[in-house]
């Protein structure tokens, strides 16, 4: 959650716009896509707190994850294909 947290990147006590809220929800969204999570949904609830201060509240619904069964290499390639795989993040 902490990760979470850190890539929101709103410090507590900060100004607070309506653009700083969507590109926060944006980081969130792009963090859950890069992790195989295209259909990830982020919604935001803002409740206000106090006297000019809220509470944000990040809902998020991962979505079905996009599973990669097979990568296939073809032609000469000049590196083996294992350092391949490697530089592409793939797990066997």
């Amino acid at each position: 959650a902490e990760d979470l947290v850190r890539r929101i990147r709103i410090p507590s006590g900060s100004t607070l716009t309506a653009e700083t809220v969507a590109d926060a929800a944006e980081r969130l969204r792009e963090y859950y896509r890069r992790r195989g999570f295209p259909a990830v949904r982020v919604e935001v609830l803002e409740t206000t707190a106090s006297h000019r201060q809220v509470d944000l509240d990040f809902r998020i619904e991962e979505g079905p994850p996009i599973i990669v069964s097979a990568v296939l290499l073809e032609g000469d390639p000049v590196l083996p294909s294992g350092e391949v795989l490697e530089s592409l993040g793939v797990q066997s």
